[in-house]
């Protein structure tokens, strides 16, 4: 039990305290998850059921409550390749939205609430249209709705980076020669300076392009190159055929006119060794138009390779962009939502006396929370807590 009045000095935060969720998070029930199973052009998305599964295509359910998502995704690729699904499954697994907090008790909104990584009891409090009697004042809630604007206005920035990011990859992929931003996913361009972003993207954008095609026109020029070397080599090679047959001739007539007796075994000599320069000059031009073809070969595909793996990479990371873009439209309208509440909330009221107290428990099924008395209301919540909020003398709502 804490005096209400004495709660004011705890310290009302939301955003630029918040600290970040633990990097071994433990899933729950309720939290939703975003996977990626090999092959899979787009990931899918999920919720934890009561039974704490998540249904995965050819597996059914997988257990994943209570599980960190290194944990969840070794689990889920040990059950696809005991299954003979995958040889050597490859996954992914990310949290696309948290298991609701729900508040309870003697507070104006009961409900359930979107989870944000650094709420507190307080957030809570005042989301659910808890009084300053509960310990938070004008000041705390000005601060408060600061910190929640900075968050808004920063994320309506991300949003405008990732829109810009989700145009230069959607050209490469089109073989476009410009960039052209879905604007409408950017609550407001006009906070984010969109014009000169969007100026310099473009300019970074024909940069990136010129350099692409620069280097395939090279790799080009290098395939025409030794296409016209192996040409060549060729015709060389023809010129050498027709000196070998001519050598082979030479020989068998000087071998012909030395069994009559009208040439010197000397004479016959320098047949012989005319016709094997010319068969070693023809082995030597053969093996010069064997590396051609093979540096030509591996100009080619280097070429390929190099325009391939640009749309891989660049379809990779459109792929990746798009789910942040997603992610962020919902953390915004998360904050917006936040933002509504708080500003609607009867925070004007006086204090109560000294003596009103209040009593803030916490319930939960993760192990260690199962059900906590809370002395400070700056204590971060989890995912799927549940917030029970108790007066001594709660009469004050009647007015």
């Amino acid at each position: 039990m804490v005096t209400l009045k004495s709660a004011l000095s705890l310290v009302f935060t939301l955003a630029l305290s918040q600290p970040a969720i633990a990097v071994d998070y433990q899933l729950i029930v309720g939290d939703e998850v975003q996977l990626h199973l090999p092959g899979d052009i787009e990931p899918s998305f999920m919720k934890v059921d009561l039974d704490g599964e998540i249904r995965v295509t050819g597996l059914g359910g997988v257990t994943v409550s209570g599980l960190s998502l290194d944990q969840a995704e070794h689990s889920i690729e040990t059950a696809l390749s005991d299954r003979g699904l995958y040889a050597n499954p490859d996954i992914t697994i990310d949290i696309a939205s948290y298991a609701h907090v729900t508040v309870v008790g003697d507070v104006a909104r009961p409900g359930r609430y979107d989870f944000t990584p650094g709420m507190t009891v307080a957030t809570a409090l005042a989301m659910s249209g808890g009084h300053q009697e509960w310990g938070v004042s004008k000041i705390e809630l000005e601060r408060a709705q600061i910190d929640l604007e900075s968050q808004r206005k920063a994320s309506n920035y991300e949003l405008a980076t990732l829109v810009l990011e989700e145009a230069r990859l959607s050209a490469i992929l089109q073989v476009s020669s410009e960039i052209e931003p879905d604007t409408s996913r950017i609550p407001k361009p006009s906070n984010v300076n969109w014009k000169v972003r969007l100026d310099q993207a473009k300019a970074l954008f024909e940069q990136e392009q010129s350099y692409f095609h620069e280097t395939l026109a090279f790799m080009e020029k290098e395939v025409a190159d030794l296409a016209q070397q192996k040409s060549l080599f060729e015709q060389k090679l023809d010129v050498q055929n027709e000196i070998l047959a001519a050598a082979e001739q030479g020989m068998e007539r000087s071998s012909d006119l030395l069994s009559k007796g009208l040439q010197t075994s000397t004479q016959r000599a320098i047949a012989q060794q005319r016709y094997a320069d010319a068969r070693a000059k023809k082995l030597e031009l053969e093996q010069a138009i064997l590396l051609a073809d093979r540096a030509w070969a591996d100009v080619l595909k280097a070429k390929s390779s190099f325009v391939e793996e640009r749309k891989q990479d660049a379809m990779t990371k459109l792929m990746q962009t798009q789910a942040k873009l997603d992610q962020e439209t919902l953390n915004y309208r998360r904050l917006v939502k936040q933002l509504a509440l708080l500003t609607g909330g009867e925070f004007a009221s006086a204090l109560l006396a000294e003596e009103a107290t209040q009593s803030v428990r916490i319930q939960s099924s993760r192990s260690g929370r199962e059900l906590m008395d809370i002395a400070d209301t700056n204590l971060a919540l989890m995912p799927g807590d549940t917030v029970i909020i108790s007066l001594e003398d709660p009469s004050f709502f009647d007015g």
